[in-house]
């Protein structure tokens, strides 16, 4: 099979949903079509530098530029998702949400080799701190 010489936008989104990107967590998510990426391709040509699909001459270059954000996008999409344990049973549904984030930075470091973006992601967690826990007198003095 030849290697992809050039796009249109349904061929992209179809790359972008494909596993040579997206794939089974594009499914997870019950994402099928290209308007369910939309977003991710029309950015994906603003990081490529062009208007429209047709003047993306570059397919390596137009295809790492839709997978970075192809993986933003997931992750944006997973934010939300969540670790609960109680009574000794689990749900965690955060590994879809880490996994992109993995995916995003890698695919940041490859679109940054081939000149888009910048070639790093910074990532920061945020933890959420429990409004009702307890502090005795004495830990809440050091902060007064």
């Amino acid at each position: 099979m030849p290697a992809v010489s050039s796009y249109t936008e349904p061929t992209l989104a179809a790359f972008v949903l494909g596993n040579g990107c997206l794939g089974a967590t594009a499914t997870a998510l019950g994402w099928s079509g290209q308007s369910d990426v939309q977003d991710a391709l029309d950015l994906a040509l603003t990081a490529y530098g062009v208007a429209t699909i047709n003047l993306a001459t570059d397919a390596a270059k137009l295809r790492a530029a839709a997978a970075v954000e192809a993986w933003r996008l997931v992750a944006n999409a997973t934010a939300g998702y969540y670790r609960v344990s109680q009574d000794g049973q689990s749900m965690d549904r955060q590994q879809i949400h880490e996994q992109a984030v993995a995916m995003l930075a890698m695919a940041e470091q490859v679109a940054g080799s081939l000149g888009v973006g910048s070639g790093t992601v910074q990532v920061d967690r945020l933890k959420y701190g429990d409004p009702y826990t307890y502090s005795t007198d004495e830990a809440l003095a050091r902060f007064f």
